[in-house]
C-alpha cells in the first residue's frame, strides 16, 4: 500500500487505519483461497476447490449436504458461508411451512443447530463450506502478521523518497490442512 507523506503527517490513526486495511486484504485473501476461489499458493495448502457440490436451497438440499459430510463418517459440526447464502437461507423460508423452514438463529449463530462463521470473500454469489472443521480442518501462521512501514523503499519502479510516499507491507504465512476433504461439502 503506497501513501501521500502529507496524508500520514497528520495523524497516526490514518496509518493504523491504513494497515488495518491491509490486515483485513490478508484475511480476505486467506478465506477466499481456503474456499477455492483463489489459486492455492502450494500443494501443501488445502482448498475447498474440488469438494463436492450441493446447491443449498431447501431443507431437503441442506439435509442432502448434511448427508454428503455424514458419509466421511463424521457428522458436521460448523458451517462457513458469506453473507449473501446467508441471507438467501433467512428468506428462503417465505411461504413455506413449518416443516420446510431453515432454522436460521443469527443471535446463536446457528443454522438447523450447526455453528456457523461469516467469512468475507469479496463476492456477492452466495458460497459456503459446510464439513468437519473441528475435527479434520486446520490453519495456523508461522509469525503472525508483519507490518513494516518505509519512506525509502523502492516499490515496483517508484522511490518512495522520491515521490514523498510511504509503503506499507503487510504479510503473514498461513497454512491450511484437512485430514479427511470427504468431509466437506460447497
Amino acid at each position: 500500500i503506497t501513501v501521500a507523506n502529507q496524508l500520514l503527517e497528520d495523524t497516526d490513526e490514518l496509518e493504523k487505519a491504513i494497515i488495518d486495511l491491509g490486515v483485513s486484504a490478508l484475511a480476505e485473501t486467506f478465506d477466499r483461497t481456503v474456499a477455492g476461489l483463489e489459486t492455492s499458493p502450494g500443494s501443501n495448502f488445502a482448498t475447498f476447490a474440488t469438494s463436492t457440490e450441493v446447491a443449498v436451497n431447501s431443507l431437503a438440499t441442506f439435509g442432502a449436504a448434511l448427508a454428503k459430510v455424514a458419509e466421511s463418517g463424521r457428522m458436521a459440526d460448523t458451517i462457513v458461508l458469506n453473507a449473501a447464502l446467508l441471507l438467501e437461507l433467512q428468506f428462503a423460508t417465505s411461504g413455506k411451512t413449518d416443516t420446510q423452514i431453515f432454522r436460521v438463529d443469527t443471535a446463536a449463530k446457528t443454522i438447523e443447530g450447526i455453528p456457523y462463521f461469516v467469512a468475507n470473500l469479496g463476492d456477492p454469489a452466495p458460497f459456503g463450506v459446510i464439513g468437519t472443521f473441528n475435527q479434520t480442518a486446520k490453519w495456523g501462521t508461522v509469525s503472525g502478521i508483519h507490518v513494516e512501514v518505509s519512506k525509502e523503499a523502492t516499490v515496483g519502479t517508484v522511490n518512495m523518497f522520491e515521490q514523498n510516499l510511504t509503503a506499507i507491507r503487510v504479510e503473514a504465512r498461513y497454512g491450511f490442512q484437512v485430514s479427511n476433504p470427504n468431509g466437506f461439502a460447497k
